[in-house]
């Protein structure tokens, strides 16, 4: 009789199924053994899996439990943690220190966990009480995750240093918990002060300073540490190769995710769904979007988050109507959109002035249980206003609720006042201004309205007074920023900021600028002065931020015969619109082949629209570099100003 209840002890751990371990289970109570501690552990360890498991399952099972032991206490708190329940491990906690159980180094850190998932200082501080008076203040374990829950709850680095020089063996887990809790609150400098001290770096470690890099817009040094990563001998996993790609494409970086593509491909890692996810992001935003529609198809299985990035990056790219049949398409799969669903799908209309489709979008998300964020407005709002539809536009600004931030509503009245200027509505502007203006003290809304004034029949007394205005109260201009990747280097050209190649870039500057003029489409006065507050002149004078950064590309890919990269960021105003078509007309007449994508601000992430995709290194399955090609910014850091969307060229050479 003992060996046969052994063996259905030992049945538990073969169990594959949910339909297996009630059999089995059924069998452990027909041998009058299914209330065994061992038994109820293993019944309750597999229904914590997240994937095979079920909760409901697991409730039930320690519901009649007649004598829970720690153990079994432990694996239930353990099992709502995996699927994100925090609040049910305080009422276990609570029930076992009543029951006269003593916590044990288990129990304390899912509990801890807990705490820093629902960020409950208070909760967090008793737990922290408890873990000193019952002497694990010692245990690396706990402490590992004392530190975590110090950086989750309120940010207190300071506390959480103290946990860990009381540390007495730091494991890498304590080292990976300070520079990645570094990272989140934007001490990037503290977080390489102690990865640099880490006796022993491994994957964890070097993932956490990549990932606090990137996190803080340091994209140049992400990837730095990325390469050095490789140096040292280590193969990246698949948490820092998404970072990697991450950054990639945030500074353009097109050969570091191409090398990144092969890199699996020669590996034979897994294309999990967030790798496959990371490179299609990648991809489109460096402008590839048949490379990324090539990723997107190959894929058996896709989450919900995978369809967001595919419907945004048409959207984007301007195939709005696509964006909707792939939409279609997802709602036909039966996989369950988000509020992010939402937002690509507005975005897509709103860039392809699908105005009919954007209003029954908008007001089908009940159906689906999606409550309309700020963000959802300020894409309605966009694209009503791009269409005209002003009066429309204010009445959804005044649906949102009141619980939406003053800057929430400061992005909706902004996007609707751009709509303003671009159809030339000097009331409704006067109108979106004046809100504008009484959310926020950034300084769009005051270089929006002082355009109006200065492009629309007004004198320019009133803009004049607004800049001043601007300059009492001590706002700045946000400086416009773009970016060329050639020769194996991201070149950032950054408003009254001088380049090391400024005197070649101004001779090929001077060269479009005549050529510009010689075009049917003169200069207007809409291109004078960008968000950005950069002045730009009319023809017959200086060039232009833009031109120079535009000129550049030529200068550059005529010494290495290499393609380029091009970014640009949405601060860089309405000159580049101009520039960039008198070079696509020139590229159509053979005078130059440099073909580039127009973009437009993104009324949400300050990402580019409109790209039309150009065929880059399609072959990515060939061998490449063993370790990560350098693509580094020449001169000026990367920020949160230059995080426009990448677009793609290749400079072709016809030598006939």
């Amino acid at each position: 009789m003992a060996s046969r209840n052994r063996r259905l002890l030992l049945l538990l751990e073969k169990c594959q199924s949910m339909r297996h371990l009630k059999q089995t289970q059924a069998q452990l109570a027909a041998a009058g053994i299914a209330a065994h501690p061992f038994a109820v552990s293993r019944l309750l360890a597999f229904c914590s899996h997240p994937v095979r498991g079920c909760l409901r399952h697991s409730r039930l099972l320690f519901r009649h439990a007649p004598a829970p032991t720690l153990c079994i206490r432990n694996t239930m708190i353990k099992a709502l943690l995996l699927r994100q329940h925090y609040a049910e491990p305080f009422h276990i906690y609570r029930r076992l220190l009543r029951d006269g159980l003593s916590p044990d180094n288990y129990t304390l850190p899912y509990v801890l966990k807990a705490c820093a998932g629902l960020k409950d200082a208070v909760a967090g501080a008793q737990v922290h009480a408890h873990t000193i008076k019952l002497g694990f203040f010692a245990d690396t374990f706990v402490c590992n995750t004392l530190a975590l829950v110090c950086f989750a709850c309120g940010g207190d680095a300071v506390s959480a240093r103290q946990v860990f020089d009381g540390i007495p063996q730091r494991d890498a887990v304590s080292w990976t918990v300070m520079i990645s809790g570094y990272g989140q609150l934007g001490d990037v400098e503290n977080a390489r002060l102690l990865f640099d001290e880490s006796p022993l770096k491994d994957h964890g470690i070097w993932g956490a300073i990549i990932s606090a890099y990137v996190q803080n817009n340091c994209f140049k040094e992400g990837l730095s540490m990325f390469r050095l990563m490789q140096a040292a001998g280590l193969e990246p996993d698949e948490g820092v190769l998404v970072t990697a790609l991450s950054a990639s494409a945030q500074i353009g970086a097109l050969d570091i995710g191409i090398w990144i593509h092969q890199y699996m491909n020669r590996s034979g890692l897994k294309m999990s769904i967030k790798l496959c996810t990371a490179l299609m992001d990648m991809y489109l935003k460096c402008g590839n979007l048949n490379l990324a529609k090539k990723l997107f198809d190959a894929m058996t299985s896709k989450d919900t988050v995978c369809w967001n990035v595919m419907i945004l990056g048409l959207a984007i790219h301007g195939h709005g109507e696509d964006a909707l049949k792939l939409f279609a398409c997802m709602m036909k799969e039966q996989v369950k959109p988000d509020d992010a669903t939402y937002i690509a799908i507005l975005t897509a209309c709103s860039h392809s002035r699908l105005v009919e489709e954007g209003l029954q979008a908008f007001d089908s998300m009940n159906s689906y249980g999606i409550e309309p964020k700020s963000e959802h407005y300020v894409c309605m709002v966009d694209s009503l206003g791009r269409a005209g539809y002003f009066k429309e536009a204010q009445e959804i600004i005044g649906r949102m609720s009141g619980d939406v931030s003053p800057a929430d509503k400061a992005i909706a009245w902004r996007a609707l006042l751009s709509a303003c200027w671009n159809h030339g509505d000097t009331r409704c502007a006067e109108v979106a201004a004046r809100h504008l203006l009484e959310s926020e003290v950034r300084s769009s809304g005051y270089v929006l309205l002082s355009n109006i004034h200065e492009t629309l029949g007004k004198d320019g007394e009133e803009a004049r007074r607004i800049r001043k205005c601007m300059k009492d109260r001590g706002i700045l201009k946000l400086p416009g920023c773009s970016s060329i990747q050639a020769g194996g280097h991201v070149h950032e050209f950054i408003a009254g900021r001088r380049h090391r190649n400024a005197k070649d870039t101004h001779r090929e500057s001077q060269k479009e600028r005549t050529r510009e003029d010689e075009l049917p489409t003169k200069p207007t006065l809409h291109a004078r002065t960008d968000e950005s507050g950069a002045n730009y002149p009319q023809a017959g004078g200086s060039c232009s931020f833009f031109q120079l950064w535009s000129g550049f590309g030529p200068v550059w890919t005529s010494r290495f015969s290499t393609p380029f990269l091009e970014s640009i960021s949405p601060e860089t105003g309405r000159e580049r619109k101009r520039t960039m078509k008198a070079a696509t007309r020139r590229a159509a007449k053979g005078e130059q082949e440099h073909f580039m994508a127009l973009s437009g601000k993104s009324p949400l992430q300050g990402k580019a629209r409109g790209i039309q995709e150009q065929k880059v290194h399609e072959d990515v399955g060939e061998t490449g570099h063993q370790v990560a090609p350098v693509s580094s910014v020449k001169g000026i850091r990367p920020n949160r100003f230059s995080a426009g969307l990448v677009k793609s060229i290749e400079k072709q050479r016809n030598f006939l």
